[in-house]
């Protein structure tokens, strides 16, 4: 049995290698008629009788979803009639003994492209550029009924046109008046898997819908407001309307487009707001331990929900709400610096927020433009620590006073980093913070390592290392590693340093942190400059691809070393052969910048 939204092709190719009777059953509404159905189209009176002899022969049956209470009498058919094969063409399985499941994905792209090309031209329309036809099968998910009868519509749109309508009014794909009415427009097509839905698993498909990329079980109850959303999801997969992808799921974007239509969603856009409100408050106080990691993937692999609900938010004035969403270290350890001042600038901007909101706000604010515009930083985190020295939630006064304490680190204002780190401290110690705790023991330590005191920056590192390797997050000790390798090539102990910062590297990337991930690697070129300048010099350039992205890795003092660092190894090796490096380490992966590293074989990819 083939399922998915688009199957035709694929039963005419089969259909075509065999010998075959094709029995198209969309416009039949009877199960109890399938058999005789199937009987005139052998051309005998009764299919209990039928005997092939020694033929094999593919009975195809198109269309069958809405004829599923008639799945036995296939079943006893294929036991009853030796030589016979069924294809089955259904949005939905059969659930009978023997069945074999196809589903028919979306084409890939440049299969996509080379359809639609095609179809143009039957059309008797001017082949589109590569990079337009790439566009507008891209915006119908690589569907082929879709994409045929986008170039149907070639003939009377240019192909700019056609993709500006799409968006506009999917309306516009409208098929030859030969073709069965449930295939004559896109719309149509979806519509036909829809009414076969029972009110219920029609209502679960809207709520979906509001998700922004993919969702869970537990987020589809919430949104859908049921106790449990399993067996609608089931359903909902059997007709092909969405798409199982491990424990998530997902729709294409034109079924979507198709449930969000003519409907008020705006219930189930209030429930995912609050739903995600109370992620990410989970995951604020689950992320400061063991499971830190656990919890920052669910926020990465949930980041366009999060961007939705804070969309909603927004345009709701839920200020207080945004920020309670907003204001999580998340954005920053992924390097979201744009976004995330984006975000501040507009919320801001409203100005309704109280002021332990407005404090976070800004503190975020702060750290976002602090690779960019370090004095603005400075500003910004000074407001939210003025606002924290009110009445605001404790939450809000640490994030205040670890914002600036950053800040002032990236600066060298190191005493009123050590003042702001002091503040944090009291306050984390208070609310139980773990993780944050770690985050500006860790800073502390940094500011004693910039002030001169290296040996006992690296005893307090040492000790943090050897307690959060034992209940610490992977963000926590991976920080701590990195500024113990600081320490310990100040101290000058090269090889030591190194082989600190390559035990945080693989923590890091499976964090994701690309951020953090710049500076470690930028360390490790310069810890690499005596004794592998080869090495070191690969390393500064797989580092450049991510300050193209983000930004100085080093500034200050750290800066100087990384420079004096590069000019002794170009010294060494010579600007030629330093700049090929340069270029080969640019053209790493991420796999083998990872490798390069740690000192691993090298993998590909």
């Amino acid at each position: 049995m083939t399922s998915g939204q688009f199957e035709g092709e694929v039963l005419h190719h089969v259909a075509a290698r065999f010998e075959s009777v094709f029995i198209p059953l969309a416009g039949l509404t009877e199960p109890g008629l399938l058999l005789a159905t199937i009987a005139a189209g052998l051309g005998t009176q009764d299919v209990g009788g039928l005997t092939l002899a020694d033929r094999q022969l593919l009975l195809v049956l198109d269309n069958m979803e809405h004829l599923l209470d008639a799945a036995p009498d296939v079943g006893r058919l294929l036991e009853d009639v030796p030589g016979l094969t069924v294809l089955v063409t259904s949005r939905s399985p059969l659930r009978i003994h023997g069945e074999s499941l196809h589903v028919v994905r979306p084409l890939r792209s440049d299969a996509a492209m080379e359809l639609f090309a095609e179809r143009s031209r039957h059309a008797g329309a001017p082949e589109p550029e590569t990079s337009m036809a790439a566009a507008i099968c891209d915006r119908l998910d690589q569907l082929p009924l879709a994409i045929e009868l986008a170039a149907a519509r070639t003939r009377q749109l240019s192909a700019p046109t056609l993709l500006a309508l799409l968006d506009e009014s999917p309306q516009v794909l409208v098929g030859p008046l030969d073709l069965p009415e449930r295939h004559r427009t896109l719309r149509d097509t979806i519509a036909w898997s829809y009414r076969l839905l029972a009110a219920a698993e029609r209502e679960m498909l809207h709520a979906v819908a509001v998700f922004a990329g993919g969702w869970t079980l537990p987020a589809a109850a919430a949104v859908g407001g049921v106790d449990s959303a399993v067996d609608l999801h089931i359903r909902l997969v059997d007709a092909s309307l969405i798409v199982r992808d491990d424990d998530r799921y997902t729709m294409l974007d034109t079924i979507r487009a198709f449930a969000r239509d003519d409907v008020d969603l705006e219930p189930a856009r209030a429930r995912h707001a609050a739903y995600f409100e109370n992620l990410v408050a989970e995951a604020r106080i689950g992320a400061q331990g063991r499971d830190q990691r656990m919890w920052l993937g669910r926020l990465r692999e949930e980041h366009d929900n999060l961007r939705a609900a804070m969309r909603w938010l927004l345009d709701h004035r839920e200020t207080d709400r945004f920020a309670a969403v907003f204001v999580f270290w998340h954005w920053l350890i992924e390097g979201r610096f744009f976004e995330c001042r984006r975000w501040a600038v507009e919320a801001l901007a409203v100005g309704e927020m109280t002021d332990s909101s407005r404090a976070g706000v800004l503190a975020m604010h702060g750290i976002a433009v602090a690779g960019t515009d370090p004095m603005e930083a400075l500003r910004l985190t000074g407001e939210s620590v003025r606002l924290a020295a009110g009445d605001v939630e404790p939450a809000a006064r640490a994030t205040a006073f670890m914002a600036q304490g950053n800040v002032a680190v990236w600066l060298a204002q190191h005493e009123l980093a050590m003042h702001a780190f002091d503040e944090a401290e009291s306050v984390l110690r208070q609310l139980g913070w773990a993780s944050s705790w770690a985050g500006v023991r860790a800073g502390k330590a940094y500011v004693l390592l910039m002030t001169g005191e290296a040996a006992r920056a690296e005893r307090q590192l040492a000790d943090m290392v050897a307690r959060l390797r034992l209940d610490g997050g992977d963000w926590d000790l991976a920080l701590a590693l990195n500024y113990q390798g600081h320490a310990l090539l100040r101290l000058g102990d090269a090889a030591a340093a190194q082989r600190v910062v390559r035990e945080a590297i693989p923590l890091w990337d499976r964090l994701d942190a690309t951020f953090t991930m710049m500076y470690a690697l930028t360390f490790l070129a310069v810890a690499a400059a005596e004794a592998d300048p080869h090495r070191s010099a690969l390393l500064t350039g797989a580092a450049s691809v991510l300050v193209d992205q983000f930004g100085p890795a080093m500034i200050g003092d750290a800066a100087r070393d990384a420079g004096e660092a590069a000019s002794r190894v170009i010294t060494r090796l010579g600007r030629a052969t330093f700049d090929d490096l340069i270029a080969q380490g640019r053209s790493l992966s991420r796999a083998e910048v990872v490798d390069l590293a740690i000192g691993a074989t090298p993998r590909s990819g």
